[in-house]
C-alpha cells in the first residue's frame, strides 16, 4: 500500500507496515523473547550483520549490512514467536524463513535465516538474552556449575564455550541436551552433564534422538553401543564396524577380552565404499550375550575384535577412549531407561 502526500510542492511516500519496517518507537520486550546482536561474530566484524531486512520480498536492496561497531552487544525482541516464509528474489536462495523484529534503539527489522538453518540461533549473528547476567553466560542446566559463555569463532558461528573443560559445543547441541534432560526431572543435572562428551542427532520425522560416542568416524573401525530415544522409550544399538582400504567381505567377528573368547555366528555385514576407503558393519539391538561382551571389551587390559572375511582377517585394538565410550553409554542407558 503506497499513500502520496504532497505538502508544500514537496511529495513524500509512505510504505506500508506491511512491507517495510525501520520505523521508530519504544523498547518495550515484555513476553517477548529477547536476543543480543553477537559481539563475538567474526563474520559480522569484517561485513556487518547481514541478517536484517528493511522490507520484503527479500532483494540485495532491501538488506543492507548493519554496522557492526554501532549494532554489536545491541538488544532486540521477536514480535512473533514462529517465522514466516519470507519472499523475495534473493538469487542465491538463501533466504527462506523471517521473523519481524524490534531493536533496542527503535528500528523495525525483518530477521532472515537461509533454507538449511532455520534455528534462530545456529550459527547465526545473534545471542539468546537473559535479563539476568546480561549476553548468554548461564549454567548447562539449573543447579550445574558448568557454565556456558559465547566464543568467537570462524565463519560467524557462535559457538558456546564450556567453563569447565575450555571444550566448545554448539547451540544445537546445547539444546538438545536441555530437552534430553528436561524429560528426567529427579536426575536432569546429573544427565545434562553426562550427555557432554557424546553426538547427539536428531530425526524430527520419528521424533528420536540417537547419542553416539564422538571419538569415531564412519571411516574408521568400531566395537560399540549407542543410544535411541524418543518420547516413550530408550534403547540400545550396537555397531561392529570393519574400516580400510581394501574389502574384507566380513562373514564373523571374534571378541578377545583378556581370557575371554567369543565367536559370533555367521553375520550379514552391509557394505559402502568412498574415495579409496571401504566399510563393512552391523548395526543391532544387542542381546543379553552381546552386552556381556560389550562390558568384557571395556573392563579387559586387552580387548580385540578379530574380522574375519573370505579369505583373511583384520584386528581391531581398541583405544583407551573407545573402550571409556562403551562404558558411558552403558552408565548413560541406565539413567536414561528409568
Amino acid at each position: 500500500m503506497r499513500l502520496i502526500i504532497v505538502v508544500s510542492g514537496i511529495a513524500f511516500l509512505c510504505v506500508g507496515l506491511a512491507n517495510a519496517r525501520g520505523e521508530s518507537g519504544s523498547y518495550q520486550p515484555e513476553n517477548h523473547e529477547q536476543f543480543v546482536l553477537s559481539e563475538f561474530s567474526s563474520q559480522a566484524q569484517r561485513s556487518g550483520f547481514r541478517s536484517f531486512c528493511k522490507s520484503q520480498p527479500i532483494t540485495y536492496t532491501s538488506c543492507p549490512p548493519l554496522d557492526f561497531y554501532q549494532y554489536a552487544g545491541m538488544k532486540g525482541y521477536f514480535e512473533t514467536k514462529d517465522a514466516k516464509i519470507a519472499p523475495g528474489d534473493d538469487p542465491f536462495g538463501r533466504f527462506a524463513y523471517s521473523w519481524p523484529v524490534f531493536l533496542e534503539n527503535g528500528e523495525r527489522f525483518y530477521y532472515v535465516r537461509p533454507k538449511t538453518l532455520p534455528d534462530k540461533y545456529l550459527h547465526a549473528e545473534i545471542l539468546p538474552y537473559k535479563e539476568k547476567g546480561g549476553i548468554f553466560v548461564e549454567p548447562l542446566v539449573d543447579g550445574s556449575s558448568i557454565k556456558v559463555e559465547p566464543v568467537l569463532s570462524s565463519f560467524g558461528s557462535n559457538n558456546l564455550r564450556l567453563s569447565h573443560d575450555g571444550n566448545q559445543i554448539s547451540p544445537q547441541k546445547l539444546s538438545y541436551i536441555r530437552e534430553i534432560s528436561s524429560r528426567f526431572p529427579s536426575q536432569e543435572l546429573k544427565i545434562a552433564e553426562a550427555l557432554l562428551p557424546f553426538n547427539i542427532s536428531y530425526d524430527e520425522v520419528n521424533d528420536q534422538y540417537f547419542i553416539k560416542p564422538s571419538n569415531g568416524t564412519v571411516k574408521s573401525s568400531e566395537a560399540g553401543l549407542y543410544i535411541g530415544l524418543n518420547p516413550t522409550k530408550t534403547w540400545l544399538r550396537m555397531q561392529i564396524r570393519y574400516a580400510g582400504s581394501n574389502w574384507l567381505f566380513v562373514r564373523s567377528y571374534l571378541i578377545s577380552a583378556d581370557s575371554l573368547r567369543w565367536q559370533s555366528p555367521a553375520v550379514s555385514f552391509k557394505r559402502d565404499h568412498s574415495g579409496g576407503s571401504v566399510w563393512e558393519w552391523i548395526d543391532v539391538a544387542p542381546n543379553t550375550e552381546d552386552l556381556h561382551n560389550m562390558r568384557a571389551l571395556a573392563q579387559a587390559k586387552s580387548s580385540i575384535v578379530r574380522f574375519w572375511g573370505d579369505k583373511y582377517y583384520s584386528d581391531l585394538k581398541l583405544s583407551d577412549q573407545q573402550q571409556e565410550s562403551i562404558s558411558n553409554i552403558l552408565s548413560l542407558y541406565e539413567m536414561l531407561k528409568q
